[in-house]
């Protein structure tokens, strides 16, 4: 069955100032944009090739590699036949 996955993002403060102070007003808007697709491009590769299985409240301590944020690929595969 499919689940639902939520992504977030972190942008730290120095680097949203220095967008918002630089360029243009459409060019703080892309930049922001871009970074929040790739975080969460490189959010579904990582759960993709490393999630286990799927936590109420995910630790990223013990599972820095977002092994508890939802099933990935190999899993998935581990898991479809036996394995087979």
């Amino acid at each position: 069955s499919l689940t639902e996955t939520d992504s977030c993002v972190r942008l730290d403060w120095s680097t949203l100032c220095t967008w918002a102070n630089s360029g243009n007003p459409g060019q703080f808007v892309q930049l922001v944009s871009e970074f929040t697709n790739q975080a969460f491009a490189l959010d579904m590769l990582r759960v993709g090739f490393n999630g286990t299985h799927i936590a109420d409240d995910s630790d990223p301590v013990k599972y820095p590699l977002g092994e508890d944020v939802n099933k990935g690929w190999q899993q998935l595969a581990r898991e479809w036949h036996g394995g087979s």
